[in-house]
C-alpha cells in the first residue's frame, strides 16, 4: 500500500476506507452499465458526426467548447455544454436524445470510453494528457465533491487510479495502450492537452479543418480561440460545470472544470506513487508504443504528423 509519511498506520487506513467508500458511492452512480450502457447501444451516428474521446481530465471540455464554438461561430446561448455536446454514456441520465438533432452541425458527442468500446462510424477527435498530471487534477477536482477537502493526494491515487478506475472509466494508460493503433486513421484526430495549452490558435485551426470548416475563416477561428482561452471559459465557467448527479444541493451543479492547467504537476506525486504510476506505464502503454514515457511519446506524434510546432522544436 501506498504510504505516506504525514500518517501514522491507523490515519492512513481510515482515511484510506473513508476514502474507498466514497468512491464505492462514486461508482454506483456514475458506472456505465445497465440502462445506461443500454441506451447507448441504441445509438445510431450519422457519418459526419464528430465524437470527441478523452480520459477523465485531459481537456474533454475545452475541446468541448472548441468544437461548438466552430460550429456555432461562438454561440453561448446554452447553460451547460454538455446540453451542446452530450457525454453518451450519460445521456439517459441527462434526458438527451441522442437520436435527434442538435441545434448546430454537425452534431458532436463526447465519451470518456475505449477505443475498443466506442461508437461506431463516427469522426473521432482523441484528446490525451500526461497521466501524472491527469491524475493530479483529478484529485483537485473531486476534493470536496466526492471525497474530503483534506484527502491525502497518495490515499486518492492508491483508491482511485491504481486500483478502480477502469471500474468507472478507463484510466489514461488504457486509453492510450487502445488508441495508440489508430492515431493515423483518417477519421481520427489525435491531439495533446499540453498542444492546447501552448499552441491553442493552431490547434484549434486543427480541430476546424479537421471538422470540415474552412480555415481561411479567420473570422471563426479567432472566435473559437477566444472563447476557448482560460479567461473566456472562467468569466463563463457556470456553463462548464459537472451536475451532481444523484446529490442534493442547493444548485445541483459541482465543481468548475476551468482552470488553467498548470502542466508538471508530478512534482505533487510522492515517489512510491511516481512509480507505481510508471509500471503501469511500462505494463500497458510503452509494449503497444514502444516509448518509455509520455514526453517521448507526444513528441513522436507531433512530428509524425507534421505539426507546425513540432517543426519549429
Amino acid at each position: 500500500m501506498l504510504k505516506s509519511s504525514e500518517f501514522d498506520d491507523a490515519a492512513y487506513a481510515a482515511q484510506y476506507k473513508a476514502v474507498e467508500e466514497c468512491f464505492l458511492n462514486y461508482k454506483s452512480r456514475m458506472s456505465f452499465s445497465g440502462a445506461r450502457f443500454n441506451y447507448f447501444k441504441e445509438f445510431r451516428p450519422k457519418p459526419s458526426d464528430v465524437v470527441l474521446l478523452s480520459p477523465l481530465k485531459c481537456g474533454s471540455t475545452w475541446t468541448q467548447q472548441i468544437m461548438h464554438g466552430l460550429r456555432s461561430r461562438g454561440n453561448m446561448d446554452f447553460d451547460d455544454i454538455n446540453r451542446m455536446a452530450p457525454v453518451l454514456e450519460l445521456a439517459l441520465d441527462d434526458g438527451y436524445d441522442i437520436h435527434g438533432d442538435q441545434p448546430y452541425s454537425p452534431r458532436c458527442f463526447k465519451v470518456h470510453l475505449c477505443w475498443e468500446d466506442r461508437p461506431k462510424g463516427h469522426k473521432y477527435i482523441i484528446v490525451i494528457r500526461d497521466p501524472k498530471d491527469s491524475l493530479v487534477s483529478l484529485h483537485e477536482f473531486l476534493q470536496g465533491w466526492l471525497v474530503p477537502d483534506d484527502t491525502n493526494l497518495d490515499i486518492f491515487a492508491k483508491v482511485f487510479y491504481v486500483h478502480h478506475s477502469k471500474d468507472v472509466f478507463p484510466s489514461v494508460h488504457d486509453a492510450i495502450a487502445s488508441w495508440w493503433p489508430h492515431r493515423l486513421d483518417p477519421d481520427t484526430l489525435w491531439l495533446h492537452y499540453e498542444d492546447l495549452k501552448a499552441h491553442l490558435p493552431a490547434v484549434v485551426e486543427l480541430i476546424a479543418e479537421f471538422m470540415g470548416f474552412d480555415t481561411g475563416d479567420r473570422e471563426l477561428l479567432d472566435i473559437a480561440t477566444k472563447q476557448a482561452s482560460y479567461e473566456f471559459m472562467k468569466a463563463h465557467e457556470d456553463k462548464f460545470r459537472t451536475e451532481l448527479r444523484g446529490v442534493s444541493t442547493a444548485t445541483n451543479k459541482g465543481p468548475s472544470k476551468v482552470n488553467k492547467g498548470v502542466g508538471n504537476r508530478k512534482h505533487l506525486l510522492t515517489e512510491a506513487t511516481n512509480l507505481c504510476m510508471d509500471e503501469d506505464w511500462k505494463k500497458f502503454v510503452q509494449p503497444v508504443t514502444g516509448f518509455s514515457n509520455y514526453s517521448d511519446m507526444r513528441d513522436h506524434i507531433n512530428r509524425e504528423m507534421g505539426r507546425p510546432w513540432a517543426v519549429l522544436k
